[in-house]
């Protein structure tokens, strides 16, 4: 029976030997390096220009390895550098290091590569780019903060991110100096109202409506409401715009007006000076200038001309019509007999001349070589 105990008292102390090792164990440098794999920044540091969002970024990430005291110097190198911790200072030294210099411009890693720790480079780093105290970087931030509008095709959004990363630089490198509670909220809000101003005047025009009822309110909302207020605005116009009815081009259209020409300009030719019917270039038909000088029809021919004796004409429709008794119309009249006998109205003949209105009949032709200006 007591080899039963005696063997369970004697596993018992091997467990306890065994725990007592591995809780005392080393970890590999392998192991150690790979557990504390940095990922590269998406940005690197250029310079003043861009240290504020650089180094938030690289702080965000030996946060989330919990590293950051490593990086602004409140971890100690150990004294015995071969102890367990001394060699896990070491890879976690050498892995930072590696990751400061690949997360700045060539030109700046080899300014600070001699340097020994990390924390050595981040604090020289701090120092040249900070910005704080750089009396030209200052206005050089409060030149782009004056100057910067939402241009055509920026949208509010884009405009925000531009502006609130200027009024960090702003605040990293003239910071507003208060030293008690009461004052620094006074000074927050005064320049909470300042840049909630500042917002409004850089929109562009079609938000001039919503930021005259966000200025006519009492007191003016914060920047998160105004910026709220202008992206829901945002939204709502390209609607407001859809509602207009689209008019047809033909709605526009413009008639044309009929104009009076020159009233001695002639339609056939188009010259000046004279009439259609005086026209050289148009042939005057048969059955012109027939007739005799007494009463009567004096044209053999329809849609003729005819002379009195003293040379006066009367004009009719279908031709001109003359007598020696003065200027009468004296027309022929077309009868159910198809004679034609003259019929003597004043100033006014009434008769059937729609079929003569266009007909070229005469007894015989033109004869040559008559000069149409002795009409």
């Amino acid at each position: 029976m007591a080899e039963p105990t005696g063997l369970a008292e004697a596993l018992e102390k091997l467990a306890k030997i065994l725990a007592e090792s591995n809780s005392g164990a080393i970890v590999p440098r392998q192991e150690v390096a790979q557990k504390l794999e940095m990922s590269p920044l998406d940005m690197k540091l250029e310079g003043a220009t861009n240290y504020l969002s650089w180094s938030r970024r690289a702080l965000w990430a030996v946060e989330q390895k919990e590293l950051d005291g490593y990086l602004l110097g409140t971890v100690v190198e150990p004294g015995d550098k071969r102890s367990a911790e001394g060699k896990r200072w070491k890879v976690i030294h050498s892995v930072l290091m590696v990751w400061l210099l690949n997360s700045v411009t060539p030109s700046i890693g080899r300014s600070v590569e001699g340097l020994s720790s990390p924390a050595e480079i981040w604090k020289i780093l701090s120092t040249q780019y900070s910005g704080k105290g750089n009396v030209m970087l200052i206005a050089q931030i409060e030149d782009k903060i004056r100057l910067l509008r939402q241009d055509d095709g920026m949208s509010v959004m884009t405009y925000v991110a531009e502006l609130q990363a200027l009024w960090a630089d702003q605040d990293n490198c003239d910071p507003l100096e208060l030293y008690d509670a009461a004052s620094i909220e006074s000074g927050h809000k005064w320049m909470a109202r300042r840049r909630v101003l500042k917002f409004l005047a850089g929109l562009k025009g079609c938000f001039d409506g919503r930021k005259a009822s966000l200025l006519h309110q009492p007191s003016l909302p914060t920047i998160p409401e105004a910026i709220a207020a202008m992206t829901q605005e945002e939204v709502r116009l390209p609607l407001e715009h859809a509602d207009v009815k689209v008019v047809p081009a033909s709605t526009f259209a413009v008639t044309e007006r009929m104009e009076w020409g020159d009233p001695t300009k002639c339609h056939i030719c188009g010259e000046v000076g004279h009439w259609k019917r005086e026209c050289p270039t148009c042939g005057r038909g048969r059955g012109y200038n027939r007739g005799g000088t007494g009463r009567g029809r004096s044209a053999r021919g329809r849609g003729g001309y005819s002379e009195t004796s003293w040379g006066q004409a009367s004009r009719g429709r279908g031709g001109y019509s003359g007598h020696s008794g003065g200027q009468r119309a004296h027309m022929a009249v077309a009868g159910d007999t198809g004679t034609s006998k003259g019929k003597v109205v004043d100033d006014v003949v009434y008769g059937d001349f729609a079929h003569w209105a266009s007909t070229d009949e005469g007894a015989t032709d033109e004869p040559d070589g008559w000069d149409w200006h002795q009409a």
